[in-house]
Parts: structure tokens; sequence; C-alpha cells
């Protein structure tokens, strides 16, 4: 990439802010190497919630969509400023014989207000946006159109990428991964928005080969997810790593809404099966912690887990279930810290185990799962959701269980890896 010019003002933009914790962990990761580089910058945030953004990494944020949890009550056309909208359609329907047209001008009311408020909208982001000297586009699910479609996050990426294209703000990809892709739409607007970049590399070689098949096809690097790049420290500058923990076996579900639905017979399999895995360890003598990196989606799974177990007359009372409020990547990483094993399905909850040297039975829902587990060597032990039974689970957990030490080994191995290799990506992205 070219030299960049000096750098005073840096933002971090993705679909962040609804309780993911590995979106939050690779931010946090970023910010620290910011101001590892850049330690005279200022940082801002450009997410879904800039609240939660503002409030969890400390930085001054702003919405990337127009219907953000901070926007205005003006923005939707049946309030605020929508008092014109109100005035409109009811001066309408004082005249005699419109009121069978009233769906067709309300409709049409509402396509013009959508232009009208999207339109302020990017006036207003291009002003921000004008005093940005780098927009850094960070996190594995950067490139998805899983939640809303090509209009969604594949749109979003495009109209940020061509106002920082007009205010000559220079735009880098740091190691972002594809998830669902299914449009056409979708990759155009992904196509684009890369070929407007000054800077491009993915977490794996699956994304490039998919980013490569839409037609980008120099400029494009392999490094690991940035999570992987986070400080691991204890508040009294300790490190994380070291503890010895024994008898505790970590499980972290995940919602059915972030790849089926609740009424999914593979989804009821899968929800029976963690039910009876945790009651199948309780009988061996080990502690189960669950913990989430989805806390508003899979924390209500966990409360029904734990329910479950309690029907089956496992109540937690007596400390063998353990489970402790996580709303922070600290408090993850704290809780990870304490199990000597996990059996998880996220990308990020395999992930950040992995980052702390714990051995992981993933049951895999998403190739990008099964990706890191064969990159790290350990296939072995991801067993497909959508195959799973009880007898392949128990399995791979007693094979796990057996090679410990091993696998253990070959995971500080790779991780230790990963880190040097994100340590060159940094050094070469932000060391110029």
């Amino acid at each position: 990439m070219k030299e960049l010019p000096t750098i005073k003002r840096i933002g971090l933009l993705g679909p962040y802010g609804f309780g993911n914790l590995g979106d939050a962990a690779i931010q946090e990761a970023v910010i620290h190497h910011i101001k590892k580089y850049f330690p005279t910058a200022d940082i801002f945030g450009f997410s879904l919630n800039p609240n939660d953004t503002e409030h969890r990494h400390g930085i001054k944020s702003f919405p990337i969509v127009r219907t953000s949890t901070t926007g205005s009550e003006s923005e939707r056309p049946e309030s605020g400023n929508g008092g014109i909208y109100k005035k409109v359609k009811t001066a309408l329907k004082r005249i005699p014989g419109v009121n069978r047209w009233i769906p067709g001008v309300n409709r049409l009311l509402r396509h013009y207000w959508t232009v009208a408020a999207e339109g302020l909208f990017l006036s207003r982001s291009y002003k921000i946006l004008g005093g940005i000297d780098l927009l850094i586009m960070s996190g594995g699910g950067q490139l998805d159109d899983f939640w809303g479609g090509p209009w969604g996050h594949p749109y979003t990426l495009l109209k940020w990428a061509l106002m920082a294209k007009a205010t000559k703000t220079k735009v880098i990809f740091m190691s972002v991964g594809a998830d669902t892709i299914d449009s056409s739409l979708s990759r155009f607007f992904i196509k684009h928005s890369l070929l407007l970049a000054g800077y491009r590399s993915y977490r794996d070689d699956e994304t490039k080969k998919l980013v490569e098949s839409m037609g980008v096809r120099e400029g494009n690097g392999v490094y690991p997810d940035l999570a992987y790049s986070l400080p691991l420290r204890r508040d009294n500058g300790s490190p994380i790593l070291g503890n010895e923990p024994a008898g505790i076996v970590g499980i972290s579900p995940i919602a059915a809404c972030a790849w089926t639905t609740s009424d999914s017979p593979i989804y009821k399999n899968y929800l029976d099966l963690l039910v009876y895995m945790a009651a199948w360890l309780l009988e061996r003598g080990y502690r189960v912690l669950f913990f989430p990196t989805q806390t508003n989606m899979d924390t209500p799974v966990i409360n029904d887990i734990i329910r479950r177990l309690g029907d089956r007359g496992w109540s937690g009372l007596d400390g063998k279930i353990i489970e402790n409020r996580i709303l922070t990547v600290d408090d993850l990483i704290s809780q990870i810290s304490m199990v000597e094993m996990v059996i998880a399905s996220r990308l990020h909850s395999v992930l950040l185990s992995h980052m702390l040297h714990k051995p992981v039975l993933a049951i895999s829902y998403n190739r990008k799962v099964n990706v890191l587990m064969a990159d790290m060597g350990l296939s072995d032990y991801c067993i497909d959701l959508s195959q799973l039974d009880m007898d392949s689970v128990i399995e791979g957990f007693k094979s796990l269980e057996s090679n410990k030490d091993d696998v253990v080994k070959q995971i500080a191995s790779k991780v230790s890896c990963y880190k040097r290799a994100l340590a060159e990506q940094y050094d070469h992205v932000f060391g110029h």
C-alpha cells in the first residue's frame, strides 16, 4: 500500500453494536494497535449502534445507516419532522372521494420520504467523513448479506466507500471475512466497495477465493482474524495465560436466529443435544460453565438450557452449573480462562477459546467455523451441526479429553504464528 500521509483522525466502520463480543474484541484489538502506531490520533467509531460503541470503546461514534438506534424520531415519516407527512395525509382525507387513493398516496409518500431522508443522512455523513484521514473496515462479517439482503450491509459498505473516495479519505479492509452472500446485487456492491480500497486483506483463503471470483483479482492478502491480536492481560498487568483450571467445561451455544429458525428440526436437535451433553458432563463430575459471545441472542438460549437441566434435577445451587453475567470482552475472557475445555458453535467462541489455549470441540453451523478449525489443524474436533448426534459429540469430547495436552500445544503454536502474522500486517499498514 502507498505511504500514508500524517494520520490525525481514524474511523473504524462495521455492523457493530448489538452484543457481539467477537466483533467487540476485534475493535478493541484494532484500537490498541492504532494507539501504538498513532498515539496522538483521534479515533472515531462508525457503527449500527453509536451509543453502544461510545460506551464500550470510549470513542466518539456516528451511525452508518439512517435507521440506527441513535437516529432521531424525525427520521421516521410517522413522527417528528414527519408532521409534514401527517399533515399531507390528513389534508387528503378531507377531500371527498380521495379516500380510495389514500393507500397508494401513502406508499408514494413513504418512498419519497425514504429517498429524501437517505439523502439528508448521506449529506451529514459526507461532512463527518470529510474530517477523517483513514477509514478502516475491520471485522469478520463485513462481507455478508444475511441481515437485510443487498440493501443491508453490502449497500452500506459501498456508500461509505464512495463517500470516502469523494472526500479523499483512505479506505482499507483488514482481515475481513465473507459469510452469507446470496444476491448478485450484494456481490456487485461488495466488489466495488473492495475496489475502492487502498488495501485489502481477508481472514482466510476461502474469502479470498470468493472475492477473486467476483472480479477483485489483485492486491488481496490473507491474514488471521484480528481478534488474535487482542492483548490478554489482567488488571494488574499479568498475563491471562497460565491458569490451570480443572474440572470445568465451557459450553457456548448459538441462537437459532443467527442461522435458521427456532422451529427448525436441526435447531431443536442441537438444543436437545446441548442439554443432554451438559447433563452427561455433570454426571461425570465436571462442572459446566455457560458463556455467550453474542449476549443479546445467546443468553436466552443459555437460560433455556439451564431451565431444562433443572427439569432433569440439576439446579445449579451446588455450584455445578456456572453462569455469570457477561457484558464486555473482559468479562468474556475472564470466564473462558476458568475452563479446562470448551464446546462451542460461534466463530469467536471457538477463536477466543483458542486464544486462551483451550481445547475446543466445535459444533459448526457455518463454513467459517470449519475453515477456522481446519486452519488450526483440528478438523478432527469439528462436528457439522446438521449431522449432529449424541454419540458423535461424546466420542469427539472423549477424544479431545484424551489428547488434551497435544491439542493445547498445537493451539499455542498456531496462535503464536497468527499473532506474528498480524504484527506484520499492522506494521505494513500502519508502519508507514
